[in-house]
């Protein structure tokens, strides 16, 4: 179904509809206010639940940088000059590093400027290395990486599709288990340097939706543009308990039925089949 044709189906319910073919540019009340309100339902609707066809997989490793080089922030003074040189911070040059100031890095393959360091920006491609005096040689081929300040070991920005993260390093018989993680704002922060990420994805093109999810969605657009078209509040808080109570509630039981999960092997050393088998604990594995 195309957006019109959803937008008509959600202005059914308000006893409405389109005057034109094309809700994306028609002028009446009706099309206005359902332009106003279809993105905000859209990804309410798709964030509700796991829907399969809006389900995506990445997997994500830590974004290092190339390190160009890595010198001196104060290079010694001409010979002529016969001055003492105190050597400066770790000056490392990364091409647009994206840093500001108080940022942290993670440097790799550098040598003995490998560590984990909280750094003040020069400009687009420098920054130092706070706490640190340049001495000698550093390995060239080296890597930087922003880090979390605290906390968590590494970061990773979100897919910019992503609307609502489903797992993380999921196991192989059980989707539902994974690592331990955070998030804020659009970056995920977890210890593990490798993300496996299992998301709902923001899908725009209403050809790629699902039948079940396209009847509930009309449903919370029409409780969403009531209030517009219809005026008191009534209608519109019965159109969203109904979405909530019935249409939506079918719908992902319908949607959740595809598909089957694996099953570990069990264990038969465990203590908990050998409890079933009336051999009490002693002896059990963990």
């Amino acid at each position: 179904m195309t957006e019109t044709e959803i937008a008509n189906l959600a202005l059914s319910f308000l006893g409405s509809r389109l005057q034109t073919a094309d809700v994306a540019t028609e002028t009446t009340k009706e099309a206005v206010t359902c332009r106003k309100w279809l993105a905000a339902a859209r990804d309410e609707c798709l964030i509700s639940h796991p829907w399969n066809f809006a389900m995506v997989r990445k997997r994500l490793a830590v974004a290092f940088q190339a390190i160009e080089t890595i010198e001196d922030s104060a290079p010694p003074p001409p010979p002529e000059e016969g001055l003492l040189h105190v050597p400066g911070a770790i000056l490392v040059e990364v091409t647009d590093h994206g840093l500001v100031t108080g940022d942290r890095v993670c440097i790799r393959d550098a040598g003995r400027a490998d560590g984990r360091y909280f750094i003040t920006r020069v400009d687009d491609d420098y920054f130092t290395l706070d706490g640190t005096v340049h001495s000698g040689t550093y390995a060239a081929g080296g890597r930087a990486a922003r880090v979390p300040p605290f906390g968590w070991a590494w970061r990773f920005d979100l897919p910019a599709d992503c609307l609502a993260v489903r797992t993380v390093n999921g196991g192989e018989g059980n989707e539902e288990d994974s690592v331990p993680y955070e998030i804020e704002g659009r970056v995920l922060l977890m210890d593990a340097e490798i993300l496996e990420l299992k998301y709902t994805a923001q899908i725009t093109d209403t050809a790629l939706w699902s039948q079940n999810f396209t009847n509930a969605f009309a449903l919370l657009l029409a409780s969403c543009i009531a209030q517009d078209l219809t005026g008191p509040a009534g209608r519109a808080m019965e159109l969203r308990q109904q979405y909530e109570r019935v249409v939506a509630p079918l719908a992902k039981s319908k949607d959740s039925k595809q598909g089957k999960g694996r099953v570990r092997d069990p264990d038969y050393n465990s203590r908990v089949l050998a409890a079933r088998r009336g051999a009490g604990f002693l002896g059990g594995a963990d």
